[in-house]
Order: structure tokens, then C-alpha cells, then sequence
């Protein structure tokens, strides 16, 4: 085990609450929080208070990651929601996928840095320390994981179907045989976040690459406009699905692959009729947030910042 500075700790539980506010300020994208530009009944200002009221939450589960091997993502994550939803600034959900990708990403870049492993990526960490965390999601029940839910106050969160109960039950007994891993398994098929956990970050990891390779010769905010126009292009945004309906999240998926042949001023008036329509591809943004905190850490952690 190394010795890991606590402003190091510090410096990573900053770059990590903060890449959601980084995301955020991306101008141009596609009907989500862009700048100044809000959607539905979220804008830039409750971004900002929601990275600064995260940043104490990754303080401490770091330390907490950095003394034992207990993941609790559901208890962190009905914690972190609680004080997202008591905030007089921000009373909305702004980060419930980003949490669910990134606690984990924080337990695993936490075990890296207690164990003084030389690695290099996101790739080799996620391949390294995956089984930790499936392990950590088999052990747990998901009780905390459905009071999370249940604090984010989403009409369409957590309607799942098949053996998985929805998070609307008020009698906890039918999760007594489940695991939370039995939840994000199933819940997968349907959802992009839960998938990414199931699937070893498969699409966080497809936008950290593209982050990487662009980030070094171009404007690191325009980076993140195209890396979230082409992740909308590429994969169907399950938020839009869940809170809409499949034609709307395949409607955006055309946009987004059609982005680059609209002159500015089409862009402009497209986006704006969207924006009226109260459609938001949160679930990309969450898997674009999460990868500019892959690449934030990585940046540091490669610098040999952290001992």
C-alpha cells in the first residue's frame, strides 16, 4: 500500500465532482444543459451547485475506499441524493446516472491507488478492478439503492419489468432474493447506465478514447460537444426512451447523426425547437460526464500527482 496525500485526495474528489459541471459547460450540444442554455427544469446554476456539493461526498468515500474494500453504492447514493434534493438550489435530479458510473469509478481508482498498481488507463483500471466491484454488487442487497430512486423523485425512474419489483413497491420483501447486481442486470437491457456497470464501461470508455485522442489539438469544450453529438448518434439515449418513448430517442439519434451536414443557423433553430419540447439525453451526458472524469484523474494520476 502507498502513501496517498490527503490533498491528492483532495485534488481527485475535486476532478471528479467537477467533470459533471465540465460537461455541463459544453456549449453546443444537443438539447441538454449546454452552457447557458437549460432544458426542461434544469440549467447551468444548479450544475454548478451540484459539483460543489459533491465534491465533500467523494472526500469522504475516498478516504472510506481508501481504509476498506466496501463499495455501499446504494447507502452512498441515497446519501448524495438526499443532500442533492434538500439544496434550495437545486431540488431536481442532475446526477443520479453520473453517480451511479462514478462511485464505482471512485472505489476502483481508490483500490489503484491503496494497492500501487502502475496503471497507465482507464482501460487497464476498469480490467483490473472490475471483478472487485461485481463482487461488491453481489454481496449487497438493494434496499438503498431503491430509497435513492425513491429521493430522486423521477416518475419514470425504476419502472423495471420482469423479476425486478419497481421502485414504486412500498414492501421491501420482494428484494430479500435479489442482489443489487440482480437489479443492474436486469435492469441493463433497458437502461444505458446500469448497462456500463454490467459491461465494464464499455460506451464511458468509447468517449474517454475519443476525449483523449482529440483533447491534445483541440479545444477541450469543443471536444466534448462532438464526443456527445457522436455518442447520441451512435447509441439510442435510454432517458429519452424512459421519460418519452423509443421514436423520440430514435428521432435524436437522427438528429445527432445528421448534426455535422446543418449549417450554424439550422443547428440554432433545431436545437431550439427540441429544447421547447422538454427532451433531454441525460444518459449521454452522464456517460460523457463520467468519461471526462476518467480522463481528469488519469491526467493527474499520470503526473505521479497522487503520492
Amino acid at each position: 500500500m502507498i502513501n496517498v496525500n490527503t490533498k491528492s485526495i483532495y485534488v481527485i474528489a475535486d476532478l471528479i465532482s467537477a467533470s459533471i459541471l465540465i460537461e455541463a459547460l459544453a456549449p453546443n450540444k444537443i438539447s441538454t444543459v449546454s452552457n447557458l442554455k437549460g432544458v426542461k427544469d434544469l440549467n447551468i446554476n444548479q450544475f454548478i451547485y451540484t459539483s460543489l456539493t459533491l465534491k465533500k461526498h467523494y472526500v469522504e468515500m475516498l478516504i472510506k475506499f481508501l481504509k476498506s474494500s466496501k463499495l455501499e453504492l446504494g447507502r452512498n447514493l441515497r446519501n448524495i441524493i438526499s443532500d442533492l434534493m434538500a439544496h434550495p438550489y437545486i431540488k431536481t435530479n442532475t446526477s443520479l446516472g453520473f453517480l451511479i458510473l462514478t462511485i464505482p469509478l471512485t472505489f476502483m481508482t481508490a483500490l489503484m491507488l491503496r494497492d500501487g498498481k502502475p496503471i497507465q488507463s482507464p482501460v487497464d483500471l476498469v480490467k483490473t478492478y472490475s471483478p472487485y466491484l461485481i463482487k461488491e454488487l453481489k454481496d449487497e442487497d438493494p434496499v438503498d439503492f431503491y430509497e435513492a430512486l425513491k429521493k430522486a423523485s423521477i416518475k419514470h425512474l425504476g419502472k423495471y419489468v420482469g423479476r425486478i419489483p419497481s421502485v414504486t413497491i412500498n414492501d421491501y420483501s420482494n428484494l430479500s432474493k435479489l442482489t443489487l447486481w440482480d437489479v443492474f442486470l436486469n435492469s441493463s437491457y433497458t437502461d444505458m447506465v446500469t448497462y456500463e456497470l454490467i459491461n465494464g464501461y464499455r460506451k464511458t470508455l468509447e468517449a474517454y478514447e475519443r476525449i483523449a485522442e482529440l483533447s491534445p489539438v483541440e479545444d477541450f469544450y469543443e471536444v466534448l460537444r462532438d464526443v456527445h453529438t457522436y455518442m447520441l448518434s451512435k447509441y439510442l439515449d435510454t432517458l429519452i426512451v424512459k421519460a418519452r418513448n423509443l421514436s423520440t430517442a430514435v428521432f435524436f439519434k437522427s438528429i445527432a447523426s445528421k448534426w455535422s451536414f446543418f449549417n450554424a443557423s439550422e443547428k440554432e433553430e433545431l436545437d431550439l425547437w427540441v429544447r421547447r419540447q422538454g427532451v433531454n439525453p441525460g444518459s449521454t451526458s452522464d456517460i460523457v460526464a463520467t468519461a471526462v472524469a476518467m480522463y481528469k484523474v488519469f491526467e493527474y494520476v499520470g503526473k505521479g500527482c497522487f503520492r
